[in-house]
């Protein structure tokens, strides 16, 4: 069934930074390793490490530690990863909630002289993710 995304949650080092947010995109890959020999009529494929990243985009706001400039400007220089949550459906109970933990790998702002201020970050995703859902 389609799901709308305006009750999307995305939280980053306990910090819900939602109110903040217009866009996640949550990727996940394999690495894939080519196991053809010779002789064969078509490529072979192992799955290998399993990689992933999320990006969120939004609009900038320095309100006191769950601003998105606050949260993610904040976290550029810090080496340990940090936990995140991400909701598509929205936390009420029974919502898919995907946990781990991420470290930022990019952190953006733009603005543009006839529009708002955004932010864009990118966080590498660092170990297994757990799927479940909210209590």
């Amino acid at each position: 069934m389609p799901t709308h995304g305006h009750n999307a949650q995305f939280t980053y080092n306990s910090n819900d930074v939602s109110p903040y947010v217009t866009d996640v995109t949550f990727k996940r890959s394999n690495d894939v390793h080519d196991t053809t020999c010779y002789g064969s009529s078509a490529h072979t494929y192992l799955a290998g490490l399993v990689d992933g990243e999320i990006t969120v985009t939004g609009l900038w706001d320095k309100t006191s530690t769950v601003g998105s400039e606050v949260v993610f400007n904040g976290a550029v220089g810090v080496a340990a990863a940090s936990a995140f949550a991400w909701g598509p459906e929205g936390s009420t109970a029974g919502d898919v909630k995907y946990t781990g933990n991420a470290v930022l790998k990019d952190y953006q702002e733009s603005a543009p002289v006839a529009d708002l201020v955004k932010f864009t970050a990118t966080l590498s995703i660092s170990g297994a993710v757990t799927t479940g859902t909210y209590a």
